[in-house]
């Protein structure tokens, strides 16, 4: 696993889990985590290039960056949380 792959896979990891903590500000998990996550997406694909093996590593980025456009029921938002940490965590797998 290439090593800017490796930083987007944990950082969409912690991610979700601030996503979990309630006495994170709000800022940091409706602002600053997506705005690192669009960063860090963007920085491997123009750098290293799409790989097959990052598509769950995308899809849970994607389901993370929703969760602060849509305001979903909070069993909605732990369904989506735990599909996209699930989805980081395959792709570190399969790297």
């Amino acid at each position: 696993m290439r090593i800017i792959e490796l930083i987007l896979s944990i950082l969409a990891i912690l991610t979700g889990i601030i996503n979990l903590v309630p006495a994170i500000p709000e800022k940091y998990r409706t602002r600053l985590a997506p705005a690192l996550l669009i960063l860090g997406a963007a920085a491997q694909l123009i750098l290293e290039g799409f790989r097959w093996q990052l598509w769950p590593l995308f899809l849970g980025i994607a389901g993370l960056i929703s969760l602060n456009f849509f305001r979903l029921e909070k069993k909605w938002r732990f369904t989506l949380l735990g599909l996209a940490v699930l989805f980081s965590g395959i792709s570190l797998t399969l790297g």
